[in-house]
Formats: C-alpha cells, sequence, structure tokens
C-alpha cells in the first residue's frame, strides 16, 4: 500500500461454472488460470473509485481441474462434452446448484434428468486482496469500519453484477481468445452461473501514515536585546574635565548613534554643562 492511511481486506469468492474443458497440460492450465484470473480482476475494479484498488487476485482452486496440476492424486485427464442443446443456461444453474429439489434423485441424477452432466459443473475458489486510501477529516476509528464496508461492497456488487448480465463470461471468453486457439478452447462452450458467493472480509488491516524521517523544526526566537543598567565609564577617571572637553563633540555623535533616547539625552545634556577651559 502507499504511503497514507487506508485499509487491507481479503476477499473470499465463490463462482460456480459449466462447461470449463478440460486443460491437457500444465500450460493449458497456467492459462486457465491467467485468464480467469484478468477477469476477475477487471470486473471487480469496473466500479471502483480512485482512493480504492485491486492489489491481487489469487485463484485458489478450480474444482476437479486445480488438484491435477498441484502434486495431489491424478487421474487421466478428459474432456466432457458439455454442447448439449438441451442443458440451456437455466438448467445448468440448476445442475451447478447441486441442490436437487425434494423428493428428486440426487444431485447427478438430476442433472441427468434436466439433460446436463454434474461433471461439467466447476467451481472456482478465488482470493481478492484490495484496499482503499483514507478521506481526510473523518474520525479514525469509525472511518477503517467504514471503508471496509465501502470497498467490500464495490468489489463484490461489481463482480456480481457483471456475472448475472452475462458480460463476465463474454470478457472470458474474449480473454482467452488473446492466449491462442488452444487457449480458447478451454473456455469455448463455459458460462459463469449468476449469484456467486462471497465471504466476508478477512485479513483487515488498518494502515497509518508513515512518519517523517525529520522532525519539523520550531522557528527560532527573535533575540532579546537588553541594555546594561549601569554603563562603563567611556574615560579615565583622571583629569575627567579636561579630556571631556577634547573628546566632547566625538562623544555627543557616538551618544546619540549608541544608545537608546532616554539615555542618550541624560549623557548629551550632561556633555553639554560641562565648562571647557
Amino acid at each position: 500500500m502507499p504511503e497514507g492511511k487506508g485499509v487491507e481486506i481479503t476477499i473470499q469468492g465463490l463462482l460456480n461454472t459449466y462447461g470449463l474443458n478440460f486443460p491437457m497440460s500444465s500450460e493449458g492450465y497456467d492459462a486457465m488460470v491467467a485468464v480467469f484470473d484478468q477477469t476477475i480482476y477487471d470486473s471487480a475494479s469496473l466500479s471502483l473509485d480512485d482512493n480504492q484498488m485491486v492489489i491481487q487476485v489469487r485463484i485458489l482452486e478450480i474444482e476437479g481441474i486445480t488438484p491435477q496440476f498441484s502434486g495431489g492424486p491424478r487421474r487421466e485427464l478428459q474432456n466432457i462434452d458439455s454442447n448439449s442443446f438441451q442443458c440451456t443456461i437455466v438448467k445448468q444453474q440448476q445442475c451447478c446448484e447441486r441442490d436437487p429439489p425434494q423428493g428428486s434423485d440426487n444431485p447427478a441424477q438430476f442433472c441427468e434428468s434436466l439433460g446436463c452432466n454434474i461433471n461439467d459443473c466447476r467451481r472456482i475458489r478465488v482470493d481478492i486482496i484490495a484496499e482503499q486510501l483514507s478521506r481526510q477529516g473523518r474520525n479514525r476509528k469509525l472511518q477503517s469500519l467504514s471503508e471496509v464496508d465501502e470497498l467490500y461492497t464495490a468489489i463484490t456488487e461489481s463482480i456480481t453484477q457483471q456475472i448475472n448480465s452475462g458480460a463476465f463470461t463474454i470478457r472470458l471468453k474474449e480473454n482467452a481468445s488473446r492466449c491462442g486457439d488452444s487457449c480458447a478452447n478451454l473456455f469455448s462452450g463455459v458460462t459463469v452461473m449468476p449469484n456467486p458467493v462471497f465471504a466476508p472480509p478477512t485479513d483487515i488491516s488498518v494502515h497509518t501514515a508513515k512518519p517523517t524521517r525529520r522532525p519539523t523544526r520550531k522557528p527560532a526566537k527573535e533575540p532579546i536585546i537588553t541594555y546594561p543598567t549601569v554603563f562603563p565609564t567611556l574615560f579615565p577617571t583622571r583629569n575627567p574635565p579636561v579630556l571631556i572637553c577634547c573628546l566632547k563633540p566625538a562623544l555627543q555623535d557616538t551618544i546619540s548613534y549608541s544608545l537608546p533616547n532616554v539615555e542618550a539625552h541624560a549623557l548629551t545634556d550632561a556633555l553639554s554643562n560641562t565648562e571647557c577651559k
């Protein structure tokens, strides 16, 4: 996060997809992850304010696919034909909810009765890390709570609107087309189901402004000028009248220039009253 006050949160999300083809290599899997990553990032950032930002998207799991490329038990990779005209988008959603109506068969048989295949339903688990910088002039504690809510709502509502309108699926296929034919084929029959699920924000951290390295210097106070109450002797004590008479003109000029008005007048008056022979 840039220097300054703000909050950072993590949002855990779950997206339901239907018709995602199985990658035949680790390169294909990496491309699939990159396409989901970019599409979620784009959709999450679409409605953010200038002080809000998505930092990172992490694809944690693509159901039934990620274990094949993460060092876990492997099974034979196979594609499932999902291009059945009988399995409409509405039926895909009913199938992938894995919640058949009461009295129906198990989820797999329920999907089959719809003309769909439950193996084509793949859930995508994702973490979205985002931040929001603070606005000035508000109570810091209340502001942090408000910022978390604002950021969470902006991101989850934006993604939900994009998915429910079908724009997310279109963007997903557009991003897939940019990474070549083999990558595009992975998403050729995919549909992202409406109403994604998001958990409450986690890993909430509040950032405060970093102190400046050098403290601000206080302005120096103006020096206070003081004058001694007793003036030093300006001439020797021996034969003062003679010396005063010799130096009288110069002393008058010096006293008038160097001393405050009150003291200067007193001394010049004394000199004026001195008789010189």
